[in-house]
């Protein structure tokens, strides 16, 4: 049975011959308790014979070394995480304003404006969720890019966060003004 390997430049197929630095079955090991092998199958007939296992590539090295945080994901991150901290608090400061106008409505609120309403002041903790790995961006610079990748991700997933909970906070906030207009 032959062995593939897949590399960058080409795939290579053989017997399992050793690389050049002799440490071919330590390579082979870990790489099929990363990923397991893809077998490639002849038919023959009824029966499926293996005639070779394909083996992943190797993990690529380069992303495990500290590199510098690219510019524009750090300016991206800052502001990004400024435009959610500004929406949070907008909301903070709309909703004692709402609370105070619904007050004196004296008519039943909708479930989702009476959620709203007692809700609205911990939407400050919702700042940590980008803030958080904004800070962490800026603090170490030098830092794998699989996690400066992910840190970014997080913040981006937080200013999406921030805009579905605006857009929530605004219905909920008009929604007794509508069904008001409605009545009258």
């Amino acid at each position: 049975m032959a062995v593939l390997r897949r590399s960058r430049r080409s795939i290579m197929a053989g017997s399992c011959l050793p690389k050049a630095d002799g440490d071919w079955i330590a390579d082979s090991m870990r790489m099929l308790s990363t990923t397991p092998p893809k077998s490639v199958f002849v038919k023959l007939g009824i029966a499926q014979v293996p005639i070779a296992i394909v083996l992943p590539e190797p993990p690529d090295e380069s992303e495990d070394i500290n590199q510098p945080v690219k510019l524009w994901m750090l300016i991206l991150s800052v502001l990004l995480t400024l435009i959610s901290v500004a929406i949070y608090v907008a909301i903070f400061f709309s909703g004692a304003g709402f609370q105070d106008l619904f007050q004196g409505f004296g008519a039943d609120l909708p479930a989702l404006t009476r959620f709203f309403l007692s809700s609205y002041q911990f939407y400050g903790v919702l700042i940590l969720i980008g803030f958080v790995p904004c800070v962490l961006l800026l603090w170490n610079r030098s830092r794998p890019v699989a996690e400066s990748n992910r840190l970014f991700r997080l913040v981006f997933a937080s200013f999406g966060l921030s805009l579905f909970v605006l857009s929530v906070s605004v219905a909920a906030a008009y929604l007794p003004v509508f069904q008001l207009g409605a009545v009258v």
